[in-house]
């Protein structure tokens, strides 16, 4: 059992496969060696279907929990290496993620965890959003792909704009 194991997790095409090891072992040292090298689970014989069933609910949640962990390590990359800012807003249009250079050019600082500030009043403290019309029924208007936020010129620096453009996702998301 334990050789069957380790050749699934050297399998590539196979090691994310959730294992619960059933086997008639139940010393310390098997469960040790079961559960520190090969199996995400260990079950002794004999056992109950529930008992079984529990187990294997079990472990299907934490792979998915392990994928999903994952899969958002992975997009966070993409976007903290991406050359525009992405800022992730909750319905309440409050900001809920902002990668690095969002973070910059709004000053939140490195943090990964936003306070959950309104977008809005975080972008005014540092810009003007231009055209003022479009942005009044922000965020109704949807804002058009002329939509900006300027930072004035000043005798330290050159004027800075800012393109803003929504994205939406569908409703719950």
């Amino acid at each position: 059992g334990y050789e069957v194991c380790r050749r699934m997790r050297s399998n590539p095409a196979l090691a994310e496969v959730p294992i619960v090891l059933v086997t008639v072992l139940d010393d310390e040292a098997s469960l040790v060696t079961g559960l520190a090298n090969v199996a995400d689970d260990f079950l002794s014989k004999p056992y109950s279907g529930i008992e079984l069933l529990a187990r294997v609910r079990s472990v299907l949640r934490a792979n998915r929990f392990r994928q999903l962990r994952a899969g958002r390590e992975r997009l966070a990359w993409v976007l903290d290496n991406a050359e525009s800012g992405y800022v992730v807003l909750d319905a309440s249009m409050s900001i809920v993620y902002a990668n690095t250079l969002a973070r910059r050019y709004l000053a939140l600082g490195d943090d990964l965890l936003v306070d959950k500030a309104p977008f809005l009043a975080v972008a005014r403290r540092h810009y003007d959003p231009h055209p003022a019309e479009a942005w009044s029924a922000w965020p109704a208007s949807h804002l058009t792909d002329r939509t900006y936020l300027v930072q004035h010129e000043s005798p330290k620096t050159p004027a800075f704009w800012l393109s803003v453009k929504i994205l939406a996702m569908p409703a719950g998301d």
